[in-house]
């Protein structure tokens, strides 16, 4: 899930134009009816098909491209995004790759 200051700066780098945090909020919940809401945890590891699709989307990378890095290097920021977004009557469902979060 991007902050709404991140959603702002990225309607800024296309667009040029920089709406302000409110605009930006009227915008998702209103026009486009995207509430915020928070995220029910799933592990990737228990989940098969999700599983099955990763594997699917990394077959053909070559090894040398991955770079695995340790907890050194976490932005805080990320580790606070129990929230999501998504339609109305949806429910938002965060992954989890590693069992200890």
């Amino acid at each position: 899930m991007l902050f709404l200051d991140e959603i702002r700066e990225v309607i800024y780098d296309k667009s040029g134009l920089l709406p302000s945090l409110g605009t930006v909020h009227l915008e998702l919940t209103t026009r486009l009816e995207i509430t915020c809401k928070k995220a029910r945890t799933s592990k990737i590891r228990k989940d098969f098909y999700q599983r099955a699709v990763y594997q699917a989307l990394v077959r053909y990378i070559p090894a040398e491209m991955f770079v695995f890095t340790d907890e050194s290097a976490i932005c805080e920021r990320d580790l606070i995004r129990v929230y999501g977004r998504s339609p109305s009557n949806e429910p938002v469902t965060r992954w989890v790759r590693r069992s200890n979060q």
